[in-house]
């Protein structure tokens, strides 16, 4: 193969184009092509009138024997390059229900048209048809395990085109800490144009504390209530709890508003400073504020995983192990590997405690010289407590984790309970009852988790 420059004029269609059934004749290629989709056509003549032909997209095309090439990949490009080159050719096209008004759209960007840009084609020619086949189908039938092309997501497209208040936004977010790209990520690709849905809306951006200039965000309130609603409005999304179709009109988006929690919601200033979201700015992760209670969901719901997407909690370098475990506790289903589920949950637990207590310079109270995990639990609950970080029912919920009990009395919330699922044969968690473990710890593991 080889790369060449065609004229417009040597170009014959493939009669074989598999886009249609078989054709009988060059003229009736070139119309079946340009009437196939004359919005399409149209978009694609007015780009190339605009911008020129594409020059990392190549048609493909053999040689015949009188001098002339037909293109194998590429007939639309060629039916468009010849209609601009020579609109004449349209006249004879036979008239039908909105062919009059196309063939006027496409003569008058032909009139703009450079046809000194025009009357020639890139191409690469094969020698033969056989050898065009290895790669013709990569451009037309996906990603093909990766030989093909691999299409953008919404986030990677909104990267591309810069000045997105959704990805600024994210970026943001993800330089505070708040989540990071697995968070967003680990469901399914994040729906960055339902997000800039939502902060399109005046009344959204009002409520989260936001303002939309030029493209870029600012805020008003201060970094700990904006984080607030935004970790908020990126888990319904990203868990799918609502989606692009619950929040199409503004109605939707009144419903949603009017439904958010009040926790989730920053008190907004008197007096507004705006300040933008500059995710190069963001605070260092010492200076961030601690993270807020995320929006837990039902114990009944149907996540797959122990620690639902919407458990978002501060992330540090430091704890590379924490980090980890963390990770598979969000991926892992917990249907499907109760045991290795419930063996890092027990691991999980005891770890953020160790890390909590020596960041905070916690004071065990213990019996002998090695503190055990319900020594651990009560004397960072009472931590917690003297610094009014607790309430009577998170305390209560916490004396049940730490309650020790011989194993046929054990809660299912509790150290001997833990313990059973590691060392005990005869122990056979269910994932229903880790879920529901998790969900009655989840406010403690709040607190002191900094994977």
């Amino acid at each position: 193969m080889a790369s060449v420059t065609v004229l417009v004029s040597k170009l014959d269609f493939d009669l074989e184009n598999p886009r249609y059934i078989a054709q009988k004749s060059q003229r009736e290629a070139f119309e079946r092509i340009l009437l196939d989709n004359p919005t399409k056509t149209i978009a694609l003549a007015e780009h190339i009138v605009n911008n020129g032909q594409n020059p990392i997209d190549l048609i493909a095309v053999i040689a015949t024997e009188n001098n002339r090439y037909i293109v194998l990949e590429g007939n639309r490009r060629a039916a468009v390059l010849k209609a601009l080159n020579k609109p004449v050719l349209l006249d004879a096209i036979p008239l039908g229900t909105g062919v009059p008004a196309f063939c006027k759209k496409m003569k008058l960007l032909a009139k703009r048209a450079d046809k000194s840009t025009i009357n020639k084609v890139g191409a690469v020619q094969f020698d033969s048809r056989e050898d065009a086949d290895i790669w013709i189908p990569l451009k037309h039938t996906g990603e093909n395990e990766g030989a093909g092309t691999v299409p953008w997501d919404g986030t990677q497209r909104a990267r591309f085109r810069k000045g997105d208040a959704g990805l600024n936004l994210l970026d943001f977010g993800k330089a505070n800490d708040w989540f990071t790209e697995e968070d967003l990520t680990d469901r399914a690709a994040f729906p960055i144009s339902t997000l800039n849905r939502l902060l399109g809306d005046p009344a959204i951006r009002k409520a989260l504390g936001l303002e939309l200039s030029a493209g870029k965000l600012q805020s008003t309130v201060a970094i700990s209530d904006l984080e607030k609603g935004i970790k908020q409005v990126v888990s319904d999304l990203a868990t799918g709890t609502w989606n692009v179709s619950m929040l199409k009109s503004k109605q939707d988006r009144k419903k949603y508003l009017d439904q958010f929690p009040a926790a989730s919601l920053p008190s907004l200033p008197d007096e507004e400073t705006l300040w933008p979201l500059d995710p190069d700015l963001a605070p260092a992760p010492e200076s961030k504020p601690a993270a807020t209670e995320p929006k837990v969901r039902s114990r009944n719901d149907k996540r797959s995983t122990l620690i639902p997407k919407s458990f978002v909690v501060t992330t540090s370098s430091e704890s590379p192990r924490l980090n980890k475990i963390y990770r598979e506790l969000k991926r892992l289903s917990v249907e499907d590997y109760e045991n290795a589920v419930a063996v890092l949950l027990r691991t999980f637990i005891e770890l953020s405690l160790d890390d909590f207590i020596a960041r905070d310079n916690v004071t065990i109270v213990k019996a002998r010289h090695q503190a055990t995990l319900a020594e651990k639990v009560r004397s960072t609950a009472k931590h917690l407590k003297d610094q009014g970080k607790f309430d009577k029912n998170q305390e209560g919920i916490v004396n049940k984790l730490a309650s020790t009990e011989p194993d046929d009395q054990a809660q299912p919330t509790s150290i001997t309970t833990l313990h059973s699922f590691v060392h005990s044969r005869y122990a056979s968690p269910l994932g229903s009852e880790l879920k529901t473990i998790w969900d009655n710890i989840s406010p403690f593991m709040l607190h002191i988790a900094h994977v």
